[in-house]
């Protein structure tokens, strides 16, 4: 059996160190030749938009925090496969003695076939085991991904403004900020609901979110409406959407003249979005890091959505091949104000349901600061 694990553990090691030297290419440089990575993934097959990310496409930061999150999973990731060897170097021999047996070369013993029988059973087990580390490993690194990629997108908060005699007036562009300046301890943090769906619904659900604007500001929601397009001679049950944000004359018809969190309205607000002064998340446990500004609009409109089409494009193809619907229905993702994805639902979102879920939690005394 030791001598089984070693080779094992020697064919794994010559596997890694193949697959190692398939990754790379000679180049020759002013210096001779050297070996320079080639990614091959990147360079055939579709767009990553197109397809989750392949297991060459994470960076070095999202496989440290992916090894932070599951700091035994590298051990696992060894043990399997060397046991996986081991037990099929087990069931060779088992095989060929049962050969010999079945020839007359040697005379039959009594557990040859419990022997057989132990060592597949084995190899089942293992890579079983195996595969299933790869899987909960790839959904990990995907779901950081996913993460990192939402943080990076950017969006222009809109603020409600009052005029010199006091009434109010739409809302108009306000400061810039990226989805990551939304997490808690950072001076704002938000509870952030993308929308992707056709023109019709956003219009329709922005509508329904204007009569709750008070509410859901004071549940430190933040609505990022997407409108999802196809382009013309392209099958819409397989392909993507193209994702662009609505036009600032849309959210302010959907919405009107209604500034609940303004100074000086009767919305109740005490202070609006400061441009310009997001913080640092400080160190945990957060203690005193500064309460956050409540805004005085509920809404804000993507910028640079051609990232946001690359972020969500994934989501939105996989919501499609799931349900055919969503392509009228549309797709809500619901960010908690940790930054990690909360809900993912086809269709729009029910307002008057999240609100009150914020409200039951926090009347119960669940944790309301990072949800």
């Amino acid at each position: 059996v030791v001598l089984a694990s070693m080779l094992g553990a020697g064919l794994v090691l010559h596997a890694g160190l193949v697959h190692g030297l398939l990754q790379q290419s000679i180049v020759s440089g002013p210096f001779g030749v050297r070996m320079t990575p080639v990614p091959l993934r990147r360079a055939i097959g579709p767009s990553r938009r197109a397809r989750p990310p392949a297991a060459c496409d994470y960076t070095s930061a999202e496989r440290l925090r992916e090894e932070v999150e599951a700091p035994f999973a590298k051990v696992r990731l060894f043990a399997w496969p060397v046991l996986f060897g081991a037990a099929g170097i087990a069931t060779y021999f088992s095989a060929t003695s049962m050969l010999a047996v079945a020839v007359g070369s040697r005379p039959p013993s009594d557990s040859g076939m419990t022997d057989m029988a132990i060592d597949l059973g084995a190899m089942a087990v293992t890579g079983y085991l195996w595969r299933r580390e790869l899987t909960v490993r790839d959904a990990r690194l995907r779901r950081i991904a996913f993460g990192a990629r939402l943080a990076a997108l950017r969006v222009c908060q809109l603020v409600g403004v009052l005029s010199a005699d006091g009434e109010p007036l739409l809302p108009q562009l306000g400061p810039y900020a990226s989805l990551a300046d939304m997490r808690r301890g950072r001076g704002q943090s938000r509870r952030v609901v993308i929308i992707c769906a056709p023109a019709e619904e956003i219009r329709r659900s922005m509508e329904a979110a204007s009569g709750l604007m008070r509410e859901l500001l004071a549940a430190d929601f933040l609505v990022v409406p997407l409108i999802t397009t196809f382009p013309a001679g392209v099958a819409t049950r397989t392909a993507a959407p193209q994702l662009e944000a609505p036009s600032l004359a849309l959210v302010q018809q959907a919405a009107g003249a209604t500034v609940p969190g303004a100074p000086g309205s009767s919305g109740g607000a005490t202070a609006a979005t400061p441009a310009g002064t997001v913080q640092t998340q400080p160190p945990l446990p957060w203690e005193e890091d500064t309460p956050s500004a409540q805004g005085s609009y509920p809404f804000a409109l993507a910028q640079a959505a051609g990232m946001w089409g690359d972020a969500l494009g994934a989501e939105l193809e996989a919501a499609t091949k799931q349900d055919a619907s969503a392509q009228s229905r549309g797709l809500t993702i619901v960010l908690k104000k940790n930054g990690r994805v909360g809900t993912r639902r086809l269709g729009t979102p029910n307002w008057a349901n999240l609100v009150a879920d914020v409200q039951q939690r926090e009347q119960a005394g669940f944790d309301v600061a990072n949800i």
